[in-house]
């Protein structure tokens, strides 16, 4: 059988413990520890649990495995637990968790550019540019000394202002420089309204550029997640109202006052996840949708459309799980079904 996630943490600190900085098993990614979970990305409740098997082990990661690039590495460290059993091995304190989103969660922020020096024939600069259908290319003679950017833009106003000359440093425009714990939500604004920007490490390393279709394409990933439970919200609202004829007095009834965990809610469209899937529990009024659909299987799916929408709402730039989008696309079709379907006496 084998090892469950909170024995492979415990035997890394063990090695950690007996080896000290000489494990081989101190470092890590963020891909691969969500892997010990069979994970693929980092949701609320995904998160919840690393850190609790991570608090059990007496283990934490530096960099924290929430806010980085995903197969950035982390490293394992011992951390000090409370009771005090652990007296073997070298501690860190656990610093304050970054809850800020930043720059580097992208992964074109942690993709070394290519470059061009100054001195690089124009020709060969925009061969390299079609080669990789790339609109920009920094123009470095180290990597941590950027001289500025070439665009299609610069190039194409130079050409039309009757250049003649044939370097890169003839065509190049002033680059734009954030740092990768830029927070992002002061990097998009600026990635926008110039459409690119390098990222610099903290070595002053060029470890990365992001641009307006870098944000555009991850915005793009994240929406289809949010655009599916809206769609399902929608749908659960008309499947109480029209299948189940539940009134304003039904939940009002259930949920007129604060309690059990749950908001107070005077109407179908004050109610939460939770509260439809406590709702369809209520027999009298699933009975009142005349289907033979099994409840338990209806608020089983429910659920996990509720789990999944926690995870969606904690924002990350891992790219959405197939399988939830999956769940999400199979519920809403199930509603779609439900919603038109014959009543049964």
């Amino acid at each position: 059988m084998s090892p469950t996630s909170q024995e492979r943490l415990e035997n890394i600190a063990t090695s950690l413990k007996n080896d000290g900085d000489k494990s081989n098993i101190k470092t890590t990614t963020t891909r691969n520890l969500l892997s010990m979970f069979n994970q693929k990305r980092r949701g609320s409740y995904v998160i919840g649990k690393i850190r609790n098997e991570l608090a059990n082990a007496g283990l934490n990661t530096n960099p924290d495995f929430e806010n980085v690039y995903i197969d950035e590495e982390i490293e394992f460290f011992l951390i000090n637990k409370q009771n005090g059993s652990i007296k073997t091995a070298k501690f860190k304190e656990m610093n304050p968790r970054d809850v800020v989103v930043r720059l580097k969660i992208f992964r074109s922020a942690n993709k070394v550019p290519v470059s061009v020096s100054p001195d690089t024939d124009l020709s060969t600069a925009i061969s390299v540019m079609i080669a990789n259908d790339y609109s920009q290319l920094p123009v470095m003679t180290t990597k941590t000394s950027v001289k500025g950017i070439i665009t299609w833009e610069t190039i194409g106003i130079g050409v039309g202002l009757g250049k003649t000359e044939k370097k890169v440093s003839d065509y190049m425009k002033d680059a734009h420089i954030l740092s990768l714990d830029t927070a992002l939500i002061d990097a998009i604004p600026e990635i926008i309204q110039r459409e690119h920007v390098l990222v610099r490490d903290e070595k002053n390393t060029i470890c990365g550029i992001v641009t307006d279709n870098d944000l555009s394409m991850q915005f793009n990933v994240l929406t289809a997640p949010f655009l599916l439970l809206n769609e399902i919200e929608t749908q659960m609202r008309e499947f109480l109202s029209s299948r189940c004829h539940v009134t304003d007095a039904d939940v009002i009834a259930l949920f007129s006052q604060a309690g059990n965990g749950m908001e107070k809610a005077n109407s179908l469209n004050d109610l939460t996840f939770s509260q439809y899937h406590l709702l369809i529990s209520e027999q009298n009024i699933w009975n009142r949708a005349m289907l033979k659909m099994c409840n338990g299987v209806f608020r089983e799916q429910l659920d996990q459309v509720r789990m999944h929408r926690n995870d969606v709402m904690h924002f990350n730039a891992d790219e959405a799980d197939q399988d939830m989008l999956q769940d999400l696309r199979n519920f809403a079709k199930l509603l779609e079904v439900l919603i038109a379907a014959p009543a049964v006496e």
